[in-house]
C-alpha cells in the first residue's frame, strides 16, 4: 500500500510479477522474518516437511483453483497433506469445496518448483488432466448434465487457460489442439468468441501438423469457423475459410455428416451475403449429404448427432420451402432431445417448429412456440 503514492497499481502489479523482493520494508524495527513477503513466505516453507513442499511446490501449476481429485492426480497430493497445509494457511478452501492459492503464494511456489526441475513433467499431467476433463465435458454437454456441466468448466477456465497455453509453448501442439477442438462447443455454448475460442484455435491450428491429425483439425477447423460466424457474422470471409479447409477434411475423412454440416455452414454464408443461388445449392448438397448421415446414424444410435442432423435437415428442407418436411423432422428432433434432456437443443427445435408454423400461416401456433 505504501508504494501508491509513488506508483500506479498496474507499475505495482508488474513490479511483483518480476520479484516478490519488491515487497519489502524499509523499518527497521522489523524482525527479519516479516522485512518482506518473501522473508515471511520463506519462514512458513521451512516450516513444511519435503513431502508438504513437494506438494505445495505442484500445487502451482493451477489457475482460479482446483479439486481435491485434481490435486491428487496432478501433484500427488493426499488427504492429509492438503489438510495440513491448510492449518498451515498456505491453502484455502471455499465453501464450494474448491481449495485455492493466493497468487503471491503461487508465483512463490512457481519459482521453487522451477528451482527443482519439475515445472515440465508437472504442467504435462496438469494438461492431461484438463484434456481428459474437457473429453468428458463435451459428451455431458450434449444431455441432461449439459447446466451443471458447463458450470465446472466456467469454474476451471483459468486452469483451461493454463493448459492450453503450456502447451502451444511447449511443443505438445498436438494435445494443445486436442483440448482446443474439444473445448470448441464449450467456447460456442458460453458466447466466448475473441477472447477465447478464435485466438486459442487460431493458435492451435498454426502450430499443428494437420496431416498427423486429420480428425481433429476437421472438428478445430469447423468450431473456428462457427465461432468467427457467430461473432463477425455472415461477411467475414474468415469464416468461410475455415469451413472450406473443415470441408475438405471431412471428405477426406469420408465423413457424410460433417461433409453436410460444413455445406450448410457455407449455404448459411452465402445466405448472409444475398447470394441466394449459391445457397440453395450449398443447401441441396447438404440435404442430400445429411440423408446419408441420418441412415448411418440411425444404425449407430448416436442419439444426440442423430437429433441434430435431424435439425439440421429441416432447416435445408425450410430453405427449399419443403414446410411439411422441416415439420417432421423438426418433430422428429425434439422428442429425441427431450429424450436426452438437450435443454438448449429443445429450446432451438421448438423455435423451428414456431418458424415453420408462421411460414404455413399459423400464427397462433408460431407464438405459442416462440413463447
Amino acid at each position: 500500500a505504501a508504494w501508491v503514492r509513488v506508483l500506479s497499481c498496474r507499475e505495482i502489479r508488474q513490479e511483483i510479477e518480476k520479484s516478490l523482493e519488491f515487497l519489502t520494508t524499509s523499518l527497521r524495527d522489523v524482525p527479519a522474518r516479516h522485512c518482506s513477503v518473501l522473508a515471511v513466505f520463506d519462514h512458513s516453507w521451512n516450516r513444511l516437511s519435503p513431502e508438504e513442499q513437494r506438494v505445495f511446490r505442484s500445487l502451482a501449476v493451477f489457475r482460479g483453483g482446483f479439486t481435491r481429485e485434481a490435486a491428487g492426480q496432478v501433484a500427488a497430493a493426499s488427504l492429509p497433506v492438503l489438510a495440513s497445509l491448510l492449518d498451515k494457511s498456505m491453502l484455502r478452501r471455499s465453501e464450494s469445496g474448491r481449495y485455492e492459492l493466493h497468487e503471491l503464494l503461487r508465483q512463490y511456489a512457481a519459482e521453487k518448483l522451477d528451482e527443482a526441475g519439475e515445472t515440465d513433467q508437472v504442467a504435462s499431467r496438469h494438461l492431461a488432466y484438463f484434456l481428459k476433463l474437457s473429453e468428458q465435458a463435451e459428451t455431458k454437454l450434449q444431455g441432461v448434465e449439459q447446466a451443471s456441466w458447463l458450470k465446472r468448466l466456467d469454474s476451471e477456465n483459468g486452469n483451461l487457460r493454463a493448459a492450453l497455453s503450456w502447451s502451444l509453448e511447449n511443443n505438445e501442439t498436438e494435445i494443445g489442439l486436442r483440448l482446443a477442438a474439444t473445448l470448441g462447443q464449450f467456447w460456442w455454448m458460453r458466447g466466448h468468441l475473441h477472447n477465447e475460442g478464435i485466438k486459442w484455435l487460431d493458435s492451435a491450428l498454426s502450430g499443428t501438423d494437420s496431416a498427423e491429425q486429420p480428425a481433429v483439425c476437421a472438428r478445430a477447423f469447423r468450431w473456428l469457423g462457427l465461432l468467427r460466424l457467430t461473432a463477425y457474422g455472415g461477411h467475414d470471409a474468415t469464416a468461410r475459410s475455415a469451413f472450406e479447409q473443415s470441408l475438405a477434411f471431412y471428405r477426406a475423412l469420408e465423413d457424410w455428416n460433417g461433409i453436410a454440416s460444413l455445406l450448410k455452414y457455407l449455404g448459411d454464408i452465402a445466405g448472409f451475403q444475398g447470394d441466394d443461388a449459391a445457397m440453395r445449392s450449398f443447401y441441396a448438397a447438404a440435404r442430400s449429404a445429411y440423408e446419408k448421415a441420418l441412415n448411418i446414424l440411425r444404425a449407430q444410435d448416436d442419439k444426440w448427432r442423430l437429433a441434430w442432423t435431424l435439425n439440421a435437415l429441416g432447416e435445408t428442407a425450410r430453405v427449399e420451402n419443403d414446410y411439411e418436411a422441416a415439420r417432421l423432422y423438426y418433430e422428429e428432433s425434439l422428442s429425441i432431445r427431450r429424450e436426452l434432456g438437450d435443454h438448449r437443443g429443445i429450446a432451438a427445435s421448438i423455435s423451428n417448429l414456431g418458424y415453420v408454423a408462421q411460414h404455413q400461416g399459423d400464427l397462433r401456433q408460431a407464438t405459442k412456440c416462440f413463447k
